[in-house]
């Protein structure tokens, strides 16, 4: 076997075997509820459901809306939901998005320090970091995509299979990631660099041949996203041919310039973890001692320091813009629009910080190698950074938790299996049609003190749920609902009015919309619903995490509670009178 195929097919086995507590507990697997099992695994089961009915519609959600209130982060995820179960396709596209991030993110570092060990070590972690599953390639799948559009710089091999290879990975990470979240940024990023090789051309420095394949390949990407978003391109474009989203009504909130650059430059975010900070501590060290050395005697692998400040240099200046973004002078700006547009999170560049940053570690590697070569020395020490840089990332890895399920006694994780139990809803749309005489299409529910998405997930006909571009309208008539009960709740109230992605039935005696189990003893004690906007919103049922006190006097009738063996939650089926 030739060396270099080594450290490539130890990585697949690696990625292989932290999969495989996934494959074995199925549904006893316990990922992430927030950004996942509350959402995105919507907008993947309703559209695979709807994706060749050609209606563009999902009766199911929000009392019945466009199929642009759940825009999936990935159409290539989506194929996966057509064939498969909602619970394979999404263990199946976790092993995929991993497999891409391992083996884009060792070629990049090979490509730019052409050390295969520390590429090796970068990518392994980088394949293990906990970003979200559900979002595709658009975090794991950065490092290919930037070492595709390289590779068309290349012209010593001129290889038309390295070329066309090249051209296929940018197709894909455009069909399995989202425009909104970080295609635009990737798409800015190639822009970027174009204009640098036809500068370089015009020196030159670079060739006509090498101009023509990296256009081919920016056009490219911009045509898969063109197409791919055409629906969301044309409601900016021209809002009057469809409704007016509930976006044009968001208010971005402020920050302080220097304290989010530091958070988000030192820690990076929640949204896309990269738990770089003991790499952005070892860099800024490396480029001040580089520094200093370079002053008084240069230093042996110029190049490799170079790189290093450059990738911490864009991560700065990403930092900064996002803190400059959320400023009071941009807010305001922002704030006195009347459009969806200022709903754009331009700011997230910061989701290329994952392949920031450990793109910056490979470097290191190759850095500590070639200055301190005597007895390994500047391995040693690259093998202590990567120690706790190791830990932190097993330590947060969905990995972890999941090989703890096979360990536990008596876990308390929340599992799929727990998260939407599907035993409990169906005996609740058993009871309803037996007694009921009532299908599941023909009335709908809300959710209260549980997630829309359970409901939905398990075949109801939801009045809430969560969606980042619903119909202003509808926003309106729900708020109708729960006005008093945001009144009683200043965070609720402007978790709603101001931002409104979820559109719950929120309850001023809980903040925002917990997931109340059976374990919590839940109660409603203050419950001030308006029923009549309930009934226009077509609301039968509500599915009540707990009891709601005086409940026939508000207008409601207890129907049945649900509170079997191996339920997760204890149910107060209640019907809107």
């Amino acid at each position: 076997m030739r060396k270099k195929y080594i450290f490539p097919i130890l990585g697949i086995i690696l990625v292989i075997l932290g999969n495989l507590p996934f494959f074995i507990l199925r549904e006893k697997i316990s990922i992430s509820v927030r950004e996942q099992f509350d959402g995105e695994i919507l907008a993947y089961i309703l559209g695979a459901k709807h994706l060749f009915d050609g209606t563009g519609f999902y009766p199911e959600f929000m009392g019945g809306m466009p199929s642009d209130s759940l825009t999936p982060p990935s159409y290539a995820m989506l194929l996966l939901f057509k064939v498969f179960s909602p619970l394979y396709a999404y263990i199946i596209n976790q092993f995929i998005v991993m497999l891409f991030g391992f083996l884009g993110m060792y070629l990049w570092g090979v490509k730019i320090s052409g050390k295969r060990f520390f590429s090796f070590c970068a990518a392994v972690l980088f394949a293990f970091l906990p970003y979200y599953t559900v979002y595709g390639l658009c975090v794991s799948g950065i490092p290919f995509v930037f070492w595709a559009f390289y590779s068309l710089k290349d012209e010593q091999e001129k290889s038309v299979a390295k070329y066309v290879i090249s051209y296929l990975i940018i197709a894909i990470y455009g069909f399995g990631s989202s425009l909104v979240l970080c295609g635009f940024a990737i798409c800015a990023c190639f822009g970027v660099l174009l204009i640098i090789t036809i500068v370089n051309a015009i020196k030159k420095k670079a060739s006509r041949n090498v101009v023509i394949r990296q256009t081919a390949g920016f056009l490219e990407l911009v045509l898969v996203y063109l197409v791919m978003n055409k629906d969301l391109i044309l409601q900016i474009v021209k809002p009057e041919t469809g409704y007016v989203s509930h976006k044009t009504e968001i208010i971005h909130t402020t920050t302080e310039l220097w304290s989010s650059f530091a958070e988000l430059f030192i820690k990076g975010s929640i949204a896309v973890p990269s738990l770089h900070f003991f790499i952005v501590a070892v860099a800024l060290a490396v480029i001040v001692i580089g520094a200093v050395v370079l002053i008084i005697k240069g230093i042996a692998k110029k190049d490799i320091y170079v790189k290093i400040l450059k990738f911490v240099t864009l991560a700065a200046g990403i930092a900064l813009f996002s803190s400059f973004w959320h400023t009071p002078f941009i807010a305001d700006k922002l704030n006195s629009m009347d459009s969806a547009v200022k709903a754009f999170q331009i700011d997230r560049f910061y989701w290329m910080y994952p392949f920031i940053w450990y793109s910056v570690l490979v470097l290191l590697g190759a850095l500590a190698e070639s200055v301190l070569k005597k007895y390994k020395i500047g391995i040693i020490l690259w093998l202590l950074l990567l120690l706790p840089c190791s830990i932190y990332v097993l330590k947060e890895s969905a990995f972890k938790e999941n090989v703890l399920e096979f360990v536990r006694k008596n876990s308390t994780a929340l599992t799929w299996e727990a998260y939407f139990c599907e035993k409990e809803f169906k005996d609740i749309a058993d009871y309803i049609e037996e007694n009921e005489g009532l299908k599941q299409d023909e009335y709908r529910v809300g959710s209260l003190g549980i997630e829309p998405a359970v409901a939905v997930y398990n075949g109801f006909y939801s009045i809430d749920g969560y969606s980042n571009n619903y119909d202003v309208e509808y926003k309106h008539r729900f708020r109708k609902i729960i006005s008093k009960e945001l009144e009683k709740n200043e965070y609720n109230r402007q978790y709603f009015d101001d931002w409104g992605n979820r559109c719950y039935l929120f309850s001023s005696e809980y903040y925002l919309n917990p997931l109340l189990t059976r374990y919590e003893y839940a109660s409603f004690n203050d419950l001030e619903f308006d029923t009549e906007a309930l009934k226009e919103i077509g609301c039968k049922y509500l599915f009540a995490a707990g009891e709601i006190a005086n409940a026939e006097s508000k207008g409601y009738r207890l129907v049945k509670t649900f509170d079997g063996y191996g339920y997760t939650y204890f149910i107060y089926l209640y019907e809107v009178l």
